[in-house]
């Protein structure tokens, strides 16, 4: 089972919800399989939790998401940029910093988040954390972001260096500490194999979607990647979904539709 899940509501346009109709389907549905979370699959969400007992709200929460994953073993990694700094010009509450606020969201959710950070090399730290995964579901990478920009180690960090009578802070260079179109060829080539057929890549940053150049980068990504990318066009306070429009990239030019009607059949059974 998950450790942690996707909190998915109708609206939403996801690769994770083409794996939530599918195994919707499993337990006795007919829905389209196209990622788009309309009200067939609310309806059948909220059939689903009603017959088991469960709050039937027609979203996703752990207890849904168990009983549909039965006995499938599909792993789901949260990787969080350890950085403490100000959120819109506050701090998000007083002396707590925004990666601690969703780190918790996502504790608080059964969840075991992996920390990135701070200041490190971040792109060498993601490969080491990640060496020998598979079969991954999602991968979400929560920090700060900016159009075709996801920090992944960002935070307050580095090293010090006494110079004389005072300390110099060295910083890891931007192109360690976060995914851009700079650097996409760096990736871990780890990266590559260790989602499972029905993975894809989550980018909770800021912004990281927005406009041509949001897009584009989101778009390579996928391709270098070899799985759906999906990134937020406008601000993100939530390690657990998306706030507001995203945006969905399939490598090789796909659409969410077409990948998500060549997903495979999870293996026959009765849900319980």
């Amino acid at each position: 089972m998950m450790s942690s899940y996707s909190i998915l509501k109708r609206g939403d346009r996801l690769p994770t919800v083409g794996v939530l109709q599918l195994l919707l389907n499993r337990a006795g549905n007919s829905l389209k399989v196209d990622g788009v979370f309309g009200p067939r699959t609310q309806a059948a969400m909220t059939g689903f939790q009603r017959k088991r007992k469960l709050p039937h709200t027609g979203a996703t929460d752990k207890q849904t998401w168990d009983r549909l994953f039965h006995e499938d073993q599909l792993p789901l990694i949260d990787l969080v940029d350890v950085f403490h700094d100000s959120y819109n010009g506050r701090e998000n509450p007083p002396n707590i910093g925004l990666y601690e606020a969703q780190a918790r969201e996502i504790v608080n959710s059964g969840g075991s988040p992996i920390y990135l950070g701070g200041m490190s090399n971040g792109l060498v730290q993601m490969g080491e954390q990640l060496r020998g995964a598979s079969q991954i579901l999602l991968l979400r990478i929560v920090g700060h972001g900016g159009p075709g920009v996801q920090a992944i180690s960002m935070g307050k960090g580095g090293w010090i260096e006494p110079v004389g009578r005072r300390d110099v802070r060295h910083m890891f260079p931007h192109q360690t500490t976060s995914i851009n179109m700079g650097n996409i060829m760096m990736l871990p080539p780890s990266l590559r194999g260790i989602f499972g057929p029905w993975g894809s890549l989550e980018l909770h940053g800021c912004h990281v979607a927005q406009g041509i150049k949001g897009r584009d980068f989101v778009r390579k990504l996928a391709d270098t990647v070899g799985v759906p990318v999906t990134a937020g066009t406008g601000s993100q306070e939530s390690g657990m979904r998306f706030l507001g429009p995203t945006y969905t990239a399939i490598p090789g030019e796909g659409t969410l539709e077409r990948w998500c009607a060549g997903l495979p059949q999870f293996t026959p059974i009765t849900v319980p």
